[in-house]
């Protein structure tokens, strides 16, 4: 319902991934970025892609944002090892920093995917967060 919560809850989710353990040196990417060259690596991407609202009361909306979180990392033939451990660490700092007085974050889906072969692989691990808020009208 409102593109200032939005923002609101990417910056929350950014910060909380340059505090990380590991990734205060990651790069920035757009969330949507599908190739990433490894020099760049690791990276990582928020975005709010969807958000749904439905009417509550006469005056109040419950406001449903999807958050994406996606990680690239290089590794090697233990990459999916990697992508869950960063998960395990990043999912819980991503809720404590999204979730607010007015806000509740939970981890809906994880997603771990490897490319390439031989001794450099690309990991990349896509969280999905729904988050609820409610909304005057």
């Amino acid at each position: 319902m409102s593109g200032a919560e939005r923002k609101e809850i990417r910056a929350a989710a950014k910060a909380a991934l340059a505090a990380a353990p590991g990734l205060a040196e990651a790069t920035q990417i757009s969330a949507w970025v599908q190739s990433v060259d490894a020099e760049s690596l690791p990276a990582y991407g928020v975005a709010t892609p969807i958000e749904r609202q439905d009417r509550i009361g006469h005056d109040l909306d419950q406001c449903d944002p999807t958050l994406v979180v996606v990680l690239k990392l290089l590794g090697g033939a233990e990459i999916e090892d990697v992508l869950d451990d960063q998960g395990d660490l990043i999912a819980p700092l991503v809720i404590a920093a999204v979730a607010a007085e007015n806000r509740s974050c939970l981890l809906v889906q994880t997603e771990t995917r490897a490319e390439g072969d031989g001794g450099k692989r690309v990991g990349t691990l896509t969280l999905t967060f729904t988050v609820t808020y409610w909304a005057d009208v």
